[in-house]
């Protein structure tokens, strides 16, 4: 039978309480984990006067909180992969800003070079906005993100390499 009693603060006496935990008490199963580890399990022995009837026994037990630090850990985590995927987040936005502002300097530089260019007759080179005369792939090179290759066109190279033309027309008709 068990007897519900209110205690006042002055009331507990006689010394020391009894403290004992899993970890003492390992021949119970019920006191591990299904892990093995031994339950965190307190019991506490109190000795207590009640003014009205003399002195009672008293037995506390705080049971395992395993599952509410399990639980703790398990929000940490959570908390931690949270955090990581909004850093990662913020990575790929700072990406997208920087591309997006290379893509608008791109756009600005190759709007830049719309309108008439002032180019040689004869050498082809392009007169930039200093004055200077500058190659062809040069200017583009600096002024846009195009890149050339070259060759030879066949009115050039029956022009400046009449020897060959004559083989390849050869090679061609037969």
């Amino acid at each position: 039978m068990c007897k519900w009693v209110r205690f006042r603060n002055h009331a507990l006496l006689f010394g020391p309480t009894t403290v004992k935990t899993a970890l003492e008490t390992t021949d119970n199963d019920a006191s591990r984990l299904p892990s093995g580890k031994p339950r965190i399990q307190h019991t506490t022995v109190n000795k207590f006067l009640d003014p009205d009837t003399g002195a009672y026994l008293a037995l506390f037990s705080i049971q395992d909180v395993t599952s509410l630090t399990v639980a703790l850990d398990t929000n940490r985590q959570a908390l931690r992969r949270v955090e990581a995927e909004i850093e990662e987040r913020k990575r790929a936005e700072e990406a997208l800003e920087k591309t997006v502002s290379e893509l608008r300097a791109a756009s600005q530089e190759v709007e830049a070079l719309r309108g008439i260019f002032p180019i040689c007759a004869s050498c082809k080179k392009i007169r930039d906005d200093q004055g200077y005369w500058t190659q062809l792939e040069s200017y583009f090179h600096k002024h846009s993100i195009a890149e050339f290759s070259h060759g030879i066109c066949p009115d050039c190279l029956e022009k400046l390499y009449p020897q060959y033309t004559d083989q390849d027309e050869a090679k061609a008709k037969t």
